[in-house]
């Protein structure tokens, strides 16, 4: 089943990540402790499918 979000929240739900990717406490992976964001885009996936 496929589902496409419109551009508004997509754009909504993209601001919320890099808000929340500026806390401290999202510095580091809470499973692996590596620092970096870049886990969100493999577990919230790149949207463009």
């Amino acid at each position: 089943m496929s589902h496409k979000q419109d551009k508004a929240t997509t754009e909504r739900n993209s601001r919320t990540l890099r808000e929340l990717l500026k806390k401290p406490e999202n510095k580091t992976c809470a499973d692996c402790k590596r620092n970096g964001g870049s886990g969100w885009r493999l577990a919230l996936g790149s949207g463009g499918d």
